[in-house]
């Protein structure tokens, strides 16, 4: 992971001369793995550290926990969203991480994050590919899920995020 660290230095010192807000994107992490593993946490953490304002991850086609370090979000995986790759998986789950940020003279005053649960599929049977913001019960699960991940790592949020 440390030879992607210069890269990651770089591109972040040069978006920051251009952007209020900075990114960072991961693709990361073993596949069907719900925990990231050290290296997710070392990038992710080292990318905020360098000036990121949130990072994101996917890769693992299943959700993985939230921190909430330095004040910044890592999200280390949202798992799939609309995925073609598989006719019924067996774990549909999925969010979108929304984060509303309050910018005053430049400077980032303020960054709430929300999860919005979602299935890949309308349907519970197949996947439709039709990705579906998740109510009641099922909403409630996979936010009981995001909160289960994040409770292992350091700075993991927990519903009163």
């Amino acid at each position: 992971s440390t030879y992607i660290k210069p890269h990651i230095s770089r591109d972040i010192e040069e978006a920051s001369e251009k952007a209020d807000i900075i990114l960072v994107s991961f693709h990361w992490g073993k596949e069907n793995t719900y925990y990231p593993n050290q290296t997710q946490v070392s990038l992710g953490r080292f990318a905020i550290d360098q000036g990121a304002d949130i990072v994101v991850g996917h890769h693992p086609h299943v959700m993985q926990g939230i921190e909430k370090y330095k004040e910044k979000y890592i999200v280390y995986s949202l798992g799939n969203f609309c995925f073609g790759g598989n006719r019924n998986p067996k774990d549909k789950d999925t969010f979108i991480f929304q984060s509303q940020f309050t910018i005053i003279d430049k400077q980032i005053v303020k960054n709430q994050g929300k999860i919005i649960p979602c299935s890949i599929s309308s349907s519970k049977h197949r996947n439709n590919y039709q990705p579906t913001v998740l109510q009641g019960d099922d909403k409630k699960r996979v936010l009981d899920r995001i909160y289960k991940y994040s409770n292992t790592l350091e700075y993991g949020i927990d519903d009163s995020f």
